[in-house]
């Protein structure tokens, strides 16, 4: 009520045109300073807030630090960890071993030659008992080491012997027996296509590029029923050869099988392709399919070279006059091994005062062939003795009506005598008709790894 009389009793005054007027100027005069003073208000606020923080936070940290500087700390007591117990362990005491090496020298056997060692002869017997069934000790070389161990109460614990590169055998004592083994090692193997053209002989031109002899002599071995590489050879012939190298790391070991073979001659091109059959076993055959191995090879021996030829009139050098000569007569140094050139029964031995120490033997197909002026036998040749082809029979000589050593060789078939230079003796057996499909296709291949000039070295 009160309120309202008044707001009644100011009326007049508030609609009096001077008192608005009056009012007008009063909003305007505190509206700039207002507008100035009320952020600075703000800001100075803000501000003092803030600084009283930085001191509040600073006081803290302060005290905190008087608080840490006040209070001592005690070192703990090191904890001690307890003690690990470890079983007892009976650690074998180390053996120490006496170590002997040698080598077979000038002894010729294993046996002797650990006796020059000093080795107790017990420890002898063990070595020679065990590897017996591994090592032929009637083939050791001079150069062949071994090595073995003996411990302090003089018992062998380990033996080696080593006869060559990949052979190796080795004694071991295990649980107090000894087991005996050949030691396995790795070889690389590789196929290689070797060629050359002859000169003067076969081993020359082998030698000239850089092989060993023993590849010759396979060589001949291929075709020795084909080829007298004592007398066909001749100068500009050419041979290839498909053969197996081993090697152990860089170093060359030995050749393994030639697996295909050709001799080209001026007048005629001879190959041999190596086959496995079924039955596993091997042999060379020719283009046809037929066995190189026939029945007779071209010469008994390595000769230096034909001093008398076939004739059945000659002049005799010691009796003089005209005699016929039914043989062939090869020059060779005195002791140079003679074979048989055919499978055979020996159905004479003995000496005449013409033909010295001879030798008669029996081939099947009514064949006999005669071996003269030897200067003796070979061991275990008596009459009656079976050998096979390319056996050793005995040895070049002078013995009976001879001017030097040489061998007579003489052919005989039906009781008639024929030139062993110009006989033509039957086909070898031919591949099986089951295994013929495989070996073409076999001979092939190498056929034409022969002819190819790019081929030099593959790995097996």
């Amino acid at each position: 009520m009160g309120g309202k009389v008044q707001s009644y009793l100011f009326q007049p005054f508030r609609e009096n045109k001077y008192y608005q007027r009056l009012e007008r100027r009063k909003g305007k005069k505190y509206t700039l300073p207002l507008i100035v003073i009320i952020p600075l208000i703000l800001f100075a606020a803000i501000y003092g807030y803030r600084s009283w923080r930085e001191e509040e936070v600073s006081y803290l940290e302060q005290t905190l630090e008087d608080e840490v500087s006040r209070t001592t700390f005690e070192k703990a007591p090191p904890i001690e960890p307890p003690p690990i117990e470890f079983p007892h362990i009976h650690a074998p005491p180390i053996e120490t071993l006496s170590i002997i090496e040698g080598e077979i020298g000038k002894s010729g056997t294993l046996y002797d030659a650990l006796i020059r060692e000093n080795v107790p002869y017990k420890i002898i017997g063990i070595i020679i008992s065990h590897l017996k069934p591994l090592v032929d000790f009637q083939k050791c070389h001079r150069e062949d080491r071994f090595t073995l161990g003996i411990n302090d109460d003089g018992v062998l614990v380990k033996f080696s012997y080593q006869s060559g590169p990949l052979d190796i055998y080795e004694i071991q004592r295990e649980n107090d027996r000894y087991r005996a083994h050949k030691k396995e090692i790795q070889v690389d193997r590789y196929i290689v296509k070797i060629c050359g053209k002859i000169r003067s002989s076969l081993f020359e031109a082998i030698n000239e590029i850089k092989e060993q002899d023993q590849l010759a002599i396979d060589f001949t071995d291929i075709f020795a029923w084909e080829i007298d590489f004592y007398k066909d050879l001749q100068v500009g012939d050419q041979f290839k050869i498909l053969v197996e190298k081993i090697f152990k790391g860089e170093e060359f070991i030995h050749y393994g099988k030639i697996l295909a073979a050709e001799y080209r001659a001026s007048s005629r091109v001879y190959r041999g392709f190596y086959f496995e059959g079924d039955n596993g076993k091997g042999d060379y055959f020719d283009e046809k399919g037929y066995s190189l191995r026939k029945a007779f090879i071209r010469s008994p021996l390595q000769y230096s070279r034909i001093s008398s030829g076939f004739s059945h009139s000659r002049r005799h050098p010691i009796l003089g006059g005209l005699h016929p000569h039914y043989g062939i007569d090869y020059a060779a140094p005195k002791g140079t091994p003679i074979w048989s050139v055919a499978e055979g029964v020996i159905v004479e031995k003995g000496r005449n005062q013409a033909y010295g120490w001879y030798l008669v033997i029996r081939h099947p197909n009514g064949y006999k062939t005669y071996y003269g002026h030897l200067s003796k036998f070979a061991k275990g040749i008596r009459k009656g003795t079976r050998v096979e082809q390319k056996q050793i029979i005995g040895y070049v000589g002078s013995t009976g009506l001879a001017t030097g050593p040489h061998l007579d060789y003489r052919l005989k078939r039906n009781d008639q005598y024929r030139n062993p230079l110009k006989e033509k003796f039957p086909e070898g057996i031919p591949v099986q008709k089951q295994d013929l499909e495989r070996y073409m296709e076999s001979k092939k291949t190498f056929l034409n790894i022969l002819e190819e000039d790019s081929f030099t070295k593959n790995v097996m």
